[in-house]
């Protein structure tokens, strides 16, 4: 329940700012970052492609993920999409 509210406050936060929201994707939402004083959304990039992959093969949505989202440039919102190793 307490995680909720904080993903309802990031999100709250950054539709304030008026960030690009990948919707559908919100499992994999970890936070948001300033660049350049510009509010961003922050995805975990292994659970944003394991979202994909529940549609298509595994191999396809990492070629997916590369083509249609790293490699946009949505201006200065595009999100971030960061690995986490969550054994450090």
């Amino acid at each position: 329940m307490e995680n909720n509210f904080f993903k309802r406050k990031t999100l709250d936060a950054l539709m304030d700012s008026g960030s690009v929201l990948v919707l559908g994707f919100e499992d994999a939402l970890v936070g948001y970052s300033e660049v350049k004083d510009t509010i961003v959304a922050v995805y975990d990039q292994d659970i944003f492609i394991d979202i994909l992959a529940e549609d298509m093969p595994f191999a396809d949505s990492i070629e997916f993920f590369h083509q249609n989202f790293i490699s946009n440039d949505l201006g200065d919102k595009t999100p971030i999409f960061v690995r986490l190793d969550k054994n450090i």
